[in-house]
């Protein structure tokens, strides 16, 4: 191995179990360096008795645990809380790691504490934690390089000082280096000769970080050996097949230059190509359905980087990449083996386990079996069946009561008598994942997880608090003190221990509580929590839509998050503060709020009543102090700033009842737009993440909001995000009718005056008074800022005239259509660089705004180079789009746009167009334009509400079917708007058209209604859940 590669593999160790080895224990060890204190009794852990008994073969992944926290262990309090420190202006992030200096011959620490990295654009700091000293500052004039010699470390080469930095976890690391790499161009600068200190120290008080081990377990005869890798990376089970090959040698020959030698295999293995994602990058490639198109070109500029520094060509990005694996190719007893190695695995998910199987196994009506006395009970005001800090009635959903079990770190253990360690170790795996967010959202349930446990060795167990264990030994179901649920995965069945701890006496403080005296009311008799059933029907749904496993995972993680912003929001009910929130948005935004989104006081009042069990129990856990802990810090490392609360804007718009007002919209859009356009790429990848699966619909319909406020602040967001290299690929993958108004909205409104010469309202004028349209430039007076902003965006001369605009326009269209025009050179001389085809300073002019060109004439979308396949665009109704088309319309919808022609052909109300309308409106001559864009902008009608908790717009669909099954039921008509009688195509309407409803072969949708029994539905994964109107499924 070269040096400065990180190993991958920290050891290779054999265990056997025979009649001379009555118990099993590890035979063979390579290196032979001590596992440590903790991770010496790893041979029940690769021999488990008595599941190994049960089958010829077996093959799991566990956790070499480090040390557990013991019960009755100091517990933080406020004081040791970390503080929400201010920096200065210019620091973007600030990380922590524990700080060395190299003196020539050994590590010495900079300090006794943690060290704190503030990271800006032009230098990187190193402090003290209280910010007193400076202990070295790197900055572009600096002769600088850095080293990657071991996981979570970096050796910093500035001038002749060498500093070394161990970070705590694997994602500040990546955040650091792409700091490094983006602001300093330290990518580009690698000596080879420069040579490597020795491995940096540890903190010997520090706990020791989890291993990572993959287990293959074998008969032959009277013996049974198993061979495991043990690692500190999460994904080493991608190397299962070499650990087969190396046993089965071993077990022929029992030479243990085997083990070295897979040993010295792995390791040498180079991951510098290897490409590296962020957390926020890594929920983008969960959210998407295609992220092999969106990451294509950024994980071969990573894997680029890796080469020019020295990194060895392993494996590479093709054209048959997946999207979330990097294919490594390595060699093993003459054998060729290609590993496919997870990339958005997050640092708590290990193995191959299935939320989607979890889910499946329990789902059932009857799965959690009823206490002894089956009736409601009453705590803290808030009604409960089982356990007041596992369920809020009779009809909660199993995965609910599962995930409020390891929330409130319940002794939660999975039964499967017969079944292979595999199997419950998945289990075991994927309910740790679901209560805390796979470790991005609750850390620590990895020193939690034992796969597989004897009956003997559950008394050991008592001393960790709330773990989560499997086993094969079905006779732990007659011994109720040694757990607190039991989940038999061979039945589907989910037991309450009769002897689990009750919740305390005390409850919690209700002085001051708003929702005091709101006990006992009909609603709350329901026997479930409305939030919770609306979120298993979504999981539910997406199940039948076979949605990816990872987008199932963000589901469930996502909902934990809503749980955790629920806990901060009622601390400041009750206490009127809170150690887990966010600070205070700046007051020239004073419409919106810093906290998790509630409907209205009622919605609010109404979900901390029924949740308030739920807090109280993950409140009194080693996870909550964590979280306190951690939380500041957190905030810190982001590059969008504490104060933007960008999750909570982006529900408050969407879920907002009917629509979002009109003045808060503009504040929300205008906030996004000042902190995402000065803001680093960094930034616009959270903002990506933030958007989950909607996308940019949200910008993309905001571009026809009757404010032009709204119009711009959506325009420049999506300029900014065709600058990504991520966010340009959601430019393009936008459909036609978007593309089109993103490039006529960008000169019509990023050519004018960026402050409009207009007078402010008065002060007395309310908030909501529309600001007239700013005027378009007039003179050639330009300021410094509007320069610079000019440059930045790429505008040409600010009087371009129509006419080019036209040509370039005209081109657009012709690419849509399949009528590829002349070449560039028929432009008009000085047109404008339209975004979309060529947005780069030193890039030519695009023919076609957002299509490229190939030698053969045929158009294909993206600029990368990669994305739709190459060909011709044709013109027949079958290729055109309609489902997009539809779903534009409904995200216009949401956004509350209000017709400006009232009762032009509408009777005064104005008509939803479908999907086939639009598509001819493509087809229209320019003198047309207006109109048809007029048409798009006028889109109004009334709102609903889905289960989902997302507005719904009436006729959002068009006169297409919704998708899904067709046993799920659609959506009644209103019957204030039936359908036309009136002669001609469906969905061709005459511009003359009378009022009295909509054209013939377009539905209007009504208000989506609140099913009565939402909360028993999702229970049952039948076919009468699917998915909601004009939800996509999975492509």
């Amino acid at each position: 191995m070269e040096t400065g590669t990180p190993p991958l593999l920290s050891h290779v160790l054999i265990a056997e179990y025979g009649p001379q080895q009555p118990v099993p224990s590890v035979k063979f060890q390579y290196p032979n360096a001590n596992l440590g204190q903790t991770h010496s009794d790893a041979g029940p852990l690769m021999v488990p008795i008595p599941g190994v008994l049960l089958r010829n073969e077996d093959a799991y992944s566990f956790i070499l645990n480090p040390k557990p926290v013991q019960s009755g262990s100091t517990i933080l309090t406020e004081t040791v809380v970390p503080k929400l420190k201010r920096y200065s202006s210019d620091v973007q992030i600030a990380l922590y790691a524990d700080a060395f200096g190299f003196d020539g011959r050994a590590w010495k620490p900079l300090s006794s504490s943690r060290t704190v990295i503030q990271c800006s654009k032009t230098k990187v700091s190193i402090w003290d934690e209280p910010c007193l000293r400076t202990f070295a500052e790197l900055t572009e004039a600096a002769n600088s390089e850095y080293r990657q010699p071991e996981k979570n470390c970096v050796v910093l080469y500035i001038d002749r000082l060498i500093l070394g930095l161990r970070f705590f976890n694997e994602s500040d690391e990546v955040t650091f280096v792409n700091h490094l790499n983006a602001n300093f161009g330290l990518h580009q600068k690698y000596s080879p000769s420069r040579q490597i200190p020795p491995p940096m120290p540890r903190d010997p008080l520090a706990p020791l970080s989890p291993l990572y081990a993959i287990n293959y377990v074998r008969k032959a005869g009277d013996k049974t050996r198993a061979l495991a890798l043990v690692s500190p990376y999460p994904w080493i089970h991608a190397f299962l097949p070499l650990v087969k090959s190396a046993l089965d040698t071993f077990m022929r020959g029992e030479k243990i230059a085997v083990i070295t030698s897979l040993f010295q295999t792995i390791n040498q293995i180079d991951i510098t190509t290897l490409p590296r994602f962020t957390i926020p990058e890594k929920i983008v490639m969960r959210s998407i359905y295609d992220p092999a198109d969106t990451f294509y070109e950024y994980a071969r500029a990573q894997v680029e980087i890796g080469k020019k520094r020295g990194g060895k060509n392993v494996g590479v990005i093709g054209d048959d990449w997946d999207g979330t694996t990097f294919v490594v190719n390595t060699r093993f007893n003459d054998i060729a083996y290609r590993v496919p190695v997870p990339l958005n695995v997050y640092p708590e998910e290990i193995g191959e386990f299935s939320i989607t199987r979890l889910v499946i196994t329990f789902s059932a009506l009857d799965s959690i079996n009823p206490p002894d006395i089956p009736e409601l009970k009453w705590r803290n005001a808030a009604p409960y069946f089982w356990h007041p800090h596992l369920d809020s009635g009779w009809s909660t959903h199993p995965i609910v009561f599962l995930m409020n079990a390891v929330i409130s770190e319940k002794r939660v253990v999975f039964v499967g008598n017969g079944r292979s360690v595999a199997d419950i170790a998945s289990f075991v795996h994927a309910a740790a994942a679901a209560g805390t967010g796979g470790g991005n959202v609750l850390a620590g349930a990895l020193g939690r997880c034992f796969t597989n446990v004897g009956i003997k060795d559950f008394k050991g167990l008592q001393a960790v608090p709330g773990f989560i264990a499997g086993t094969t030994d079905p006779s732990i179901e007659d011994r109720p003190e040694l757990y607190d649920v039991l989940c038999d995965i061979n039945t589907g069945k989910i037991t309450l221990s009769q002897r689990i701890a009750p919740a305390s006496t005390e409850g919690l403080n209700n002085r001051n509580d708003p929702t005091e005296g709101v006990a006992d009311m009909e609603w709350m008799r329901q026997g479930y929590w409305v939030g919770d059933s609306e979120f298993m029907l979504r999981v539910v749904e997406a199940i039948q839509n076979e949605t990816s496993e990872f987008q199932i995972r963000q589901m469930v993680y996502d909902y934990v998050q809503r749980i955790v912003d629920v806990t901060a929001a009622f601390e400041v009910e009750i206490a009127n503060t809170t150690l887990i929130g966010r600070p205070s948005v700046p007051q020239v935004y004073p419409g919106i709020e810093s906290g998790v989104f509630f409907h209205d006081e009622t919605a609010q009042n109404a979900e901390l009543v029924m949740l308030r069990n739920r807090i109280e129990g993950w409140k009194g856990t080693q996870s909550y102090f964590k979280y306190l802990q951690s939380h500041n810090e957190n905030l810190q490392k982001t590059y969008l700033p504490s104060t933007f609360p960008l999750s909570s804007m982006i529900d408050q718009i969407y879920k907002a009842q009917p629509v979002t007002p009109t003045p808060v919209l503009v504040q929300i859009l205008q906030y996004i737009q000042d902190t995402i356009l000065p803001g680093p790429d960094a930034a616009q990848t959270e903002l990506l993440a933030a958007l989950r699966s909607r996308g940019i619909q949200l910008f993309a319909a905001g571009m026809m909001h009757e404010r032009w406020e709204v119009r711009r602040a959506c325009t420049r967001v999506l300029w900014r995000l065709d600058w990504h290299p991520i966010g340009t690929n959601f430019i393009q993958n936008l459909n036609p009718f978007y593309r089109l108004c993103y490039a006529r909205t960008s000169h019509l409104l990023l050519s004018q005056e960026d402050e409009p010469n207009i007078d402010p309202p008065p002060s007395s004028a309310p908030l909501d008074a529309t600001a007239p349209i700013p005027p378009p430039r007039s003179s050639k007076r330009t300021t410094k800022s509007n320069s610079t902003r000019m440059s930045m965006l790429l505008l040409d001369e600010k009087n371009a005239s129509r006419t080019n605009f036209n040509n370039v326009k005209q081109g657009y269209r012709a690419s849509i259509l399949g009528k590829v025009p002349g070449s560039v050179a028929d432009l008009a001389p000085g047109s404008p660089r339209v975004p979309g085809g060529g947005l780069r300073p030193s890039g030519s002019l695009q023919k076609v705004p957002g299509w490229i060109q190939d030698d053969n004439g045929s158009i294909r979308s993206g600029r990368s180079g990669r994305g739709s396949k190459a060909g011709p665009i044709q013109t027949s109704k079958n290729n055109t789009d309609m489902s997009d088309l539809d779903k534009m319309y409904k995200n216009v919808e949401r956004l509350g746009f209000q017709s400006q022609q009232a009762g032009r052909g509408t009777g005064g109300g104005g008509y939803q167009p479908s999907s086939r309308q639009i598509a001819h409106s493509y087809a229209s001559s320019d003198d047309e334009d207006a109109d048809d864009m007029e048409r798009g902008r006028a889109a109004g009608g009334g709102l609903g509400r889905g289960p989902s908790g997302e507005n719904l717009g009436q006729g959002g669909r068009g006169g297409m079917s919704p998708r899904g099954p067709a046993s799920l039921g659609q959506q009644p008509m209103s019957p204030q708007q039936p359908r036309s009688t009136s002669a001609g195509p469906p969905g061709r309407v005459p511009r003359g058209a009378s009022a009295g409803g909509p054209p013939q072969g377009v539905v209007q949708l009504q208000q989506v209604q609140q099913p009565q029994q939402l909360g028993r539905s999702p229970r049952n994964i039948s076919a009468q859940q699917g998915p909601q109107t004009g939800q996509r499924g999975p492509r």
